[in-house]
């Protein structure tokens, strides 16, 4: 009876190492595989799997974090990609803006695993409607207008959106272009006003960002107010 209790217990010591063994190697396998966002520029539109009932917003990348903001299906589309993901061991997360209303933005990180997967591509198309007018075409280098003194570029298409810096204008509607912005092709209906996602030269921190396109144009179109 002695010997089977001694057998019994060697067999539950070995499970336990074993498990132990294994454990590293799994959170390894989970990290090797990457995050599923890579790639997305800072400022880029995603949206989140349309069956989900609700999403959090939390503080931290880590499902024991605070929770600043309860995302409902309404808002699913209304995100944009704030700086870079974070692995917390188990899972990866990535770091947004949420601009539920146009009147509310917050910072915070969403499970990887909410996100739809076609949102590396850009998940938001322009909304259709009679109330909507067409975004004006903009493409290449573009520049403010003439009669605009300053834009603000902001980190999401929302007048409430923190803005990421200030740009006076350097009448470079007939000379260089607009600090060597350009064009993307992604644009934004806030309800109000369409917006215009800009890209900045690849050696800048913030490559991406967003600027009302009432304030702007192309570069060598016809001069506006």
């Amino acid at each position: 009876m002695q010997k089977m209790q001694k057998n019994k217990w060697r067999v539950i010591a070995l499970i336990i190492i074993l498990l132990m063994l294994a454990a590293p190697a799994s959170a390894s396998q989970a990290q090797s595989v990457g995050p599923i966002m890579t790639g997305i520029p800072y400022g880029y539109l995603v949206c989140l799997k349309p069956n989900l009932p609700f999403v959090w917003l939390h503080n931290t990348a880590s499902s024991y974090s605070g929770v600043s903001l309860t995302l409902y299906p309404a808002s699913y589309t209304r995100l944009v990609s704030a700086s870079y993901e974070a692995f917390d061991g188990t899972q990866w997360w990535l770091n947004v803006y949420a601009f539920p209303n146009n009147s509310l933005i917050r910072a915070g990180y969403i499970e990887e695993t909410s996100f739809a997967s076609n949102s590396a591509d850009g998940c938001q198309p322009p909304p259709n409607g009679a109330n909507v007018p067409p975004h004006p075409q903009m493409i290449g280098p573009l520049c403010i207008k003439p009669k605009i003194p300053f834009i603000w570029e902001r980190r999401a298409p929302s007048s409430y959106a923190p803005f990421s810096q200030l740009v006076f204008n350097d009448g470079s509607c007939s000379s260089g272009g607009f600090a060597n912005r350009t064009a993307t092709n992604n644009f934004y209906w806030d309800g109000v006003q369409w917006w215009i996602q800009v890209a900045h030269p690849p050696r800048e921190f913030s490559s991406r960002a967003w600027v009302e396109t009432n304030s702007l144009q192309s570069r060598g179109s016809s001069v506006t107010g």
